[in-house]
This record gives C-alpha cells, structure tokens and sequence, in this order.
C-alpha cells in the first residue's frame, strides 16, 4: 500500500507540475519570442519555444526528490543535472560537436564508475569501456531521436515505464517510483509536443533524457543473477528504436560524406514518412517497436523464457532489415532549399554478401533453437539442449557452405521470384540431407533427434523465405500517399507488363485494370482486380480517386478515342506505355528495325491531359 500510494503521488505529481511548467514556458516564449530558428534540415521549421526539456527536468527533479526517491543517486543526479546544463547550453549558445562530446564524457564519469562496484562482465576494463560507450551512445541516440514530434518524448515515456516494470519485479521500489515519476513528467510535455508539435524539448530534454533512462539501466543490471546474457540484453532491447536510429544514421551519412552531428531528414521517422506513411502513423509505429522490444527484454530477463529468447534475435534481424529498406528512401521536404543531389554510395558486393550470410546465421541458430525447443516443449533443461549447443556450429558450417556452393545468395532480394524461392527450398532440402548424413557419419546419429532435424527445415526454411521475399512485400503494402493513382486499361499480357514496369518505376499506384471484355470481370492480374470498362471508369476513378489511365499499344483506335473522351470529361490523364526491342547499328544509317512488332520505343508518355493531377 506504501508503495502504491508513492507511485500514484510520484506519477500524478510530475505530470501536473510537467503540464504547469510547460504552460509557463509556452506562456514566456510568445511574450518574450523565445523561440527556435527555422531549420530546413528539419521537418518543423516554424519558430518554436525549446523549452520544454527544462520543464521535464524540474518536474522530475521536484517531484521525485521530494518523495526521497533519489537519495541513493546522489551521483547520478549530479551528473544527469550537468548534463541538463550542456544541453541547455547548447540550446542557448550552439556549441561545437566537440565539447558536447567532452561534456557528455565529464558527466558520464559517475555512472561508469558504478559498474567497479556492481561488474557487468566480471573484467572491469571491459566493464568500464561498456558502460561508458553505452551512457554517451544513449545519451546522443535521444538526441539524433528527437527529430519528429512525439518520436523522443514518447519512446522515454515508454521506456521509462517498462523499466519501473522491471524494477518492482525486482523489489526495488525506490528506483521503480522514480521512474514513474519520470514517465510522468515526460508525460505533461508530450500533451503539448504530440501531435502538434507546439514546444520542443530541446537539447536540454533530449540529453537529459537519454542520460538518465542509460543511467537507470546500468542501475538496474545489478539486480538479476550475474553472468547471465540476459542481463545485458534488456537494457539494449528496451532502447532498441534510438540504436536503431542512431545506427542507420550513422552509417548512411558516414557512406554520402556527411558529418553525423548534422540535423538532416534521414531518420527512421523520415524515412517511415517517406514510405508512405503520417507523420503520426510512423511516430505510433516506432511507439509499437518500443513496446514489443521493451516488453520481449522484460519476459526475457525476469522469467528466464526460452521461448522469448528465440524471438528476439529475428525481431533484431527484422529491425535490421527493414532499416535496410528503409535507407533507400529520402524525404525531401523544402523543396526550395534542397541540397545539390548526391550519389547513392555504393556499397561492395562482398558486403551485401555477408550481410545476408550474417543474417543467415541468425535464422539458423534461431530455428535449430526453435526445433529443440518445440521437440521437448520447452524445457531446456534436458540432455538433449546440451547437444544443442555442442552441435550448433556444424549445422551452421554446414548449411552455409550449402548455401554458398548452391548459389543463394545471388537473387537480388529486390527482384526475387519463384524460380529463387525453389533454389532456396532446394539449397535448404540439400543442407538438412547433408546434416543427416554429417552426424550419422561423424556419431552415428546417437542421440538425435529426426524430428529436430525436419521441424530444423519447416522453420529456417519459412524464415528465409519470408526475409528474402520481405523487400517485395514492403513494397507491395506500401501506404504509397504520395504516389498518383491509375488504371490500367487492357487486362492482357502488355497489361501485366504495364503493371510490373509502372509499379517499380514510377510514382504511380494501379488500383485495378479496365477491360471491355466482360469475361475478364471478377479476376484479378498479380492481386490487382479488373474492375470494370472503359464506361465505368467515372464511378471508378471517383472511387478510388484516380488521375490517370494507362494504355498499352495493343488497344484499339476506337478504344483510345473513347478513352479520351471519357478522361478530358472527367480532367484525368491518359497515358500510353510503349515497349520495344530494336536491332541497333553503329554503322546503320537506316531506322532501326522492330524485332516486336511494337511502336517506336519510348519512355511513359502523356498522351492527353486534361485538369490538374
């Protein structure tokens, strides 16, 4: 009951004085114009107060101090308050990346210090070079997070709650009470921050933050038993979106020659936006990733459960990915202010390569694991997962060499088919085969188990074919709001070939085919349907709210004449796309001649337009 009554003071006394300070700072900043200058490297570029990180502070500080819930942090508080004062500092006076950096590391030095006391590996310089990585990586990882509103208030908000979670599993109510107060605290900003965006936290919020939830979780990996890998993957799992964010940013513009300590839009939040969706969806759908990952890390290290363990390296692996494809998209938003364009980097082939081969080797520890785990129902306690682990190595040996010798990692992931897909299923068949006569060879197969070894090839064999086939599947559910809607008029084989040319090539969505052959109604070409005909194209192109429509050359004169109509009645486009294969000469003075039989090859043209797109 004394706890309940704490954490109900603690929670409910932030978010009131957070909501009352962040008021006040509103109320100061249109009196007195203290306000942000515009940025083009962001997606607000309205003037706007950044005070509310101060807010954040004071109510935390002031609530939570006052309840006694800091007194065995005495260190931490002094250092997360130096580490407040640079940030707002640096929102005052802009600092230079260097002595931000030096600042970060002077006030990291006191929770360092704690792992000397409460080791994390048992190696101390170890320990100390982790712990100091960790508090300035997270510390900065909010701060490149805070790029969209909601995204970092939000994401310390829930983090700051799964590890009050943690910590009252564990008993430690002080530390549980002032991370409620703190969840509080960030709660009264983030009323006024999302979705709007009406007051920034600043560097003064983001760096606070950031320092105090790496701060907690150092705090916090005293409590479970020592020596067990768990204890360290919570605190990475609960902070998985800002590392995640702060991994591809890194790595992207480090490739394009761009200096990381400068805003730009090419965040994951951007990038989501990019992608298709609102600002507001893709701030809920990094929320989500917090909560799954939090929420894994927590099963995981409170209740030791294998079957969470073996989800999380392929929730890592799909975090991963989809950063990958994520990274082909940019968001530009001013327009008038682009930068010059910059080539994509290149990346090696030996390095796409091994990154598949790294990704495999997860699938493969991941689904022998599963296999034994679904064998023995879970308990990992039998003789039969020690010769998991003894054999963990060959398998991986042995179906990667499989795979490399049996050519699977050619396929562009992009453009994969069927045709890849049976390779892979064949490379995978080949691989457990290989394994069967490995083991009955090398231990005459004492031991093993047949269902192991098949339940092996169900499970590495479906997530490897959902992980190859993933970028054509991102691309086929893309929101895609900032793509133009069409038709497509012609539901034959040119059609098909309309729909998989415009598809990857042009901002245009094929919301379905038009046919006058009423035979061809109630089908569909690659999931898209035939709708209709060319007479019900004004229904149609009102309700699906389409611009435009593609013909391919085969259609008639009386139908293209038709459709012209019917599209300057309606102020859409019409569009053709024509496709050939011509014999070319450098010698040849004549006009090439068509081996297709097509019109003259040219690009997607307008052949008449009528309104505005």
């Amino acid at each position: 009951m004394h706890f309940a009554r704490v954490a109900l003071t603690s929670v409910f006394g932030a978010f009131a004085v957070g909501v009352f300070l962040t008021l006040a700072f509103l109320y100061l900043a249109s009196r007195w114009s203290w306000l942000a200058r515009a940025s083009v490297n962001r997606l607000h570029v309205a003037p706007t107060p950044v005070w509310g990180g101060v807010a954040i502070y004071l109510a935390f500080m002031g609530v939570a101090g006052s309840q006694g819930l800091l007194r065995q942090d005495g260190g931490i508080v002094l250092s997360a308050s130096g580490i407040f004062l640079l940030g707002l500092s640096d929102d005052i006076w802009k600092l230079r990346p260097r002595w931000k950096l030096l600042g970060e590391i002077v006030c990291a030095l006191a929770p360092v210090s704690f792992v000397t006391h409460h080791p994390l590996t048992g190696k101390t310089p170890l320990d100390l070079a982790i712990a100091a990585l960790w508090m300035v990586g997270i510390t900065n990882a909010f701060n490149l997070l805070d790029n969209i509103n909601g995204l970092a208030a939000g994401t310390a908000l829930l983090a700051s709650a799964i590890q009050a979670m943690f910590f009252l599993h564990y008993g430690d109510a002080a530390h549980a009470g002032a991370s409620l107060a703190f969840a509080g605290a960030i709660l009264g900003f983030l009323l006024f921050n999302f979705p709007n965006g009406r007051i920034f936290m600043g560097d003064s919020g983001s760096l606070f933050i950031g320092f105090w939830l790496a701060a907690n979780a150092l705090t916090g990996t005293q409590l479970p038993a020592k020596g067990e890998f768990s204890t360290l993957l919570f605190p990475f799992l609960v902070m998985l979106v800002p590392i995640c964010d702060t991994t591809l940013v890194t790595l992207t513009r480090m490739l394009n020659g761009h200096p990381v300590s400068v805003g730009g839009t090419d965040h994951l939040s951007h990038r989501l936006v990019a992608y298709g969706l609102t600002q507001t969806s893709a701030v809920l759908t990094l929320w989500a990733c917090t909560i799954v990952s939090g929420l894994l890390g927590f099963l995981a290290v409170s209740y030791r459960l294998p079957s969470v363990l073996s989800l999380i390296p392929v929730l890592v692996a799909a975090l991963a990915l989809f950063g990958t494809y994520l990274a082909r998209f940019d968001l530009r938003v001013h327009a008038g202010s682009q930068p010059a364009a910059v080539a994509k980097p290149r990346v090696a082939g030996w390095v796409r390569v091994a990154s598949r081969v790294l990704l495999d080797l997860v699938l493969i520890v991941t689904a022998y694991y599963v296999a034994y785990l679904i064998r023995f129902e879970g308990d990992t306690n039998r003789p039969d997962m020690h010769l998991f682990a003894s054999t963990i190595t060959e398998i991986v040996l042995i179906k990667l060499a499989v795979f490399v010798a049996f050519g699977a990692y050619r396929p562009w992931w992009d453009y994969i088919g069927l045709k890849d897909a049976y390779r892979l299923v064949g490379g995978s068949i080949l691989a457990s085969l290989t394994t069967v006569a490995y083991f009955s060879a090398v231990y005459r197969f004492y031991g093993f188990s047949r269902i192991v070894i098949v339940l092996d090839f169900l499970v590495f064999t479906m997530l490897a074919l959902i992980f190859r086939f993933s970028f054509r599947l991102l691309d086929e559910i893309a929101p895609a709001n900032h793509r133009t809607n069409v038709f497509i008029y012609g539901a034959n084989g040119e059609g098909e070939t309309a729909l998989q040319f415009v598809s990857k090539h042009y901002r245009y969505r094929v919301m379905g085919f038009l046919d006058d052959d009423h035979g061809k109604r109630d089908f569909s070409i690659h999931s898209v349907p035939i709708r209709g005909g060319a007479q019900d194209l004004p229904r149609l192109s009102a309700q699906w709210q389409t611009r435009a429509v593609l013909f391919t050359p085969s259609i008639s004169h009386e139908a293209r004449t038709r459709l012209a109509g019917i599209c300057q009645g309606l102020g859409i486009k019409l569009l053709c796309l024509h496709v050939a294969i011509e014999e070319f000469g450098l010698s040849s003075q004549s006009a090439p001649r068509e081996l297709l039989g097509s019109p003259a090859p040219q690009a997607l043209k307008a052949l008449s337009k009528a309104g505005s797109n």
